[in-house]
């Protein structure tokens, strides 16, 4: 099956490059990494791990997502490379932490009791 992948993949590449006298864009010097790996090095990922979606870069592109998002969200853009490593810093060492809760403890019982349900009875009528 992969000697298959890599025969085909490998025709694919030909006629690619058998455009370059047709159309514009389709010469040898066009051929991506994207494509020599696919020709040359899935098919041993293949055989050698039965998948490629450890290869993948989606991690890599979601880094570059949140730390392009940090840039431009930020007004003072002096050190952004290093907002974004104390960032992933901060996150790293807080990645098994679980966050708190706040304690709250009502002050004053009767607006919460009444005054409270008062407000909002008279804002009701002075809508309707």
């Amino acid at each position: 099956m992969m000697t298959d992948y890599h025969g085909k993949t490998k025709e694919w590449i030909n006629l690619f490059i058998s455009l370059r006298d047709k159309m514009n864009g389709y010469k040898k010097a066009n051929i991506t990494p994207y494509m020599h790996i696919m020709v040359y090095h899935i098919p041993k990922f293949f055989e050698l791990y039965k998948t490629v979606k450890v290869f993948t870069g989606q991690g890599v592109e979601r880094n570059n997502d949140v730390a392009r998002n940090i840039v431009l969200h930020k007004s003072n853009k002096f050190d952004s490379t290093g907002d974004i490593l104390k960032l992933e810093s901060r996150q790293w060492e807080l990645k098994n932490q679980e966050r708190s809760k706040r304690t709250y403890e009502k002050r004053n019982d009767h607006y919460w009791e009444h005054e409270l349900h008062l407000a909002r009875k008279d804002k009701s009528r002075k809508l309707n």
